[in-house]
């Protein structure tokens, strides 16, 4: 039995996470999309500001209720009905299928290296958490100098690349250990090899079948 309605992979760039979509759309009844420029993360700022806003009432200035308060009308923002909202919007564009046999869905997102989501890692995986139902984070990774050598990142400095990609392990890593019971991690190299492949079905609640694991791992996924 599935532990979680919802699935998101969260990793970067080149570290096999379209692999991993393959694997995860492999199981009966999932159904896992693939990246979508971050689409949450505006929302999650939207979210931020709300509750920033939110958090003047009457002050200095006066009543809240008064038009001649800066923050006037601010006191009709309702922090429930924006997460109603932005959980049907988001689970209605990155969640929404055509089949009715989906017991799980999700999507992968590289996006995470980024510094700006990593110094607020924590408060963005809590707001997903809000709007999405029953979340299973899988963190993806993979040997640094791999990753250095590969794609877009064999362009960049590459002492400066697997910085970025440790300083955003270090982050994964840390969230997973005072989480364990929602988030796991897995690696490239654990993938293939099998080992992780079965530890992501434990911990999705779901069984190994390695036929189907050997068929996806001999199909080419991305470039």
């Amino acid at each position: 039995m599935a532990k979680f309605k919802t699935v998101l992979v969260v990793t970067y760039g080149r570290s096999g996470s379209t692999l991993l979509q393959g694997l995860l759309n492999s199981i009966p009844g999932y159904y896992i999309r693939g990246e979508n420029s971050n689409f949450c993360w505006g929302l999650y700022k939207s979210y931020q500001s709300l509750v920033h806003s939110m958090s003047f009432n009457n002050d200095k200035f006066g009543s809240i209720s008064s038009p001649s308060h800066p923050w006037f009308g601010v006191s009709m923002m309702d922090e429930s009905e924006f997460l109603k909202s932005m959980s049907h919007l988001a689970c209605g564009q990155l969640l929404d299928s055509d089949s009715q046999d989906v017991r799980v869905r999700g999507f992968k997102e590289i996006s995470y290296i980024s510094p700006q989501i990593l110094q607020d890692f924590d408060g963005y995986l809590g707001f997903l958490q809000k709007i999405f139902p029953d979340v299973g984070f899988v963190f993806n990774v993979r040997d640094n100098d791999a990753v250095a050598n590969s794609g877009w990142w064999k362009n960049r400095d590459p002492e400066q690349v697997k910085k970025s990609l440790r300083n955003a392990e270090k982050t994964f890593e840390k969230y997973v250990s005072e989480h364990p019971e929602n988030s796991t991690l897995i690696s490239y190299e654990g993938l293939l090899s099998g080992v992780d492949a079965e530890k992501l079905y434990g911990f999705l609640g779901e069984s190994f079948d390695k036929k189907s694991f050997e068929r996806v791992i001999g199909t080419r996924h991305s470039y």
